[in-house]
C-alpha cells in the first residue's frame, strides 16, 4: 500500500499518467503488488497501526496547585506561605497492570497545640516553631491478576526542610523544634 496525493492534477489523463509512473517506480523498487491510498487516509492508517503496537497510554490523573498561608496575630511573628504544586501520571499498559508516578511540594504548618502545649508538664512550648516543607516523589506498580489477588510495589523519596521533631533539652523536658534538613525514603 502506497500513499499518493488525492489529485496529481485536475486533468484526469495527467492524474492517471502520474499514478502509473508511481506504480512503475514502486515495481522497479521491488514491490510486487501495489495498491494506492490517498495520503490523508494513508497517514491515518499509519498512525493507527503505530498506536496499536504501543498500547501504553499515559494520562494525567491529577494536576493541582495549592497555596497554604499563615497570618499570625502576634505583632512580632512573621507571616508564612507554602506553595504546593502536585502532578500525577498514570500508565495502564495492559488490563490489571497500572504504573503511577507523582511529584509534589507540600507545606505543613504546626498546630497551636504543637507550638504552645506544655504536654502535661513534660514539654517546653516553642512559639517560634515554623512550618515544614517537602518535595516528594512516589512511584507505584500495581498488578491485579484476579479479583482476589493484588500485588503492590511502592516507593517514595522526600526532601524535607524544617522537619518538626522532638528534641530533649538539658532540663530533661522535650521541645518540638525544626530540623534543618531530612531525607525520608520508603519502600513497600
Amino acid at each position: 500500500m502506497l500513499g499518493r496525493p488525492a489529485r496529481f492534477s485536475a486533468d484526469p489523463k495527467v492524474d492517471a499518467f502520474a499514478e502509473e509512473r508511481l506504480r512503475k517506480a514502486a515495481e522497479v523498487s521491488g514491490f510486487t503488488s501495489v495498491r494506492f491510498v490517498i495520503e490523508p487516509i494513508a497517514a491515518a492508517l499509519a498512525y493507527e497501526a503505530r498506536r496499536s503496537r504501543w498500547p501504553v497510554r499515559w494520562r494525567t490523573v491529577q494536576a493541582a496547585f495549592q497555596v497554604d498561608a499563615e497570618v499570625p496575630l502576634a505583632s512580632d511573628a512573621k507571616p508564612a506561605a507554602g506553595l504546593g504544586p502536585r502532578l500525577t501520571l498514570q500508565a495502564r499498559p495492559r488490563s490489571g497492570l497500572v504504573f503511577t508516578a507523582s511529584g509534589a511540594r507540600t507545606t505543613r504548618f504546626p498546630s497551636l497545640r504543637e507550638r504552645f502545649s506544655e504536654g502535661m508538664g513534660f514539654r517546653e512550648p516553642n512559639p517560634s516553631l515554623g512550618p515544614e516543607s517537602a518535595w516528594t516523589a512516589t512511584v507505584e506498580g500495581r498488578w491485579t491478576p484476579s479479583e482476589s489477588l493484588e500485588l503492590l510495589l511502592f516507593g517514595s523519596h522526600s526532601e524535607v526542610s524544617g522537619l518538626i521533631n522532638t528534641v530533649t533539652l538539658s532540663t530533661g523536658l522535650t521541645q518540638l523544634q525544626n530540623l534543618e534538613r531530612a531525607q525520608l525514603r520508603s519502600v513497600a
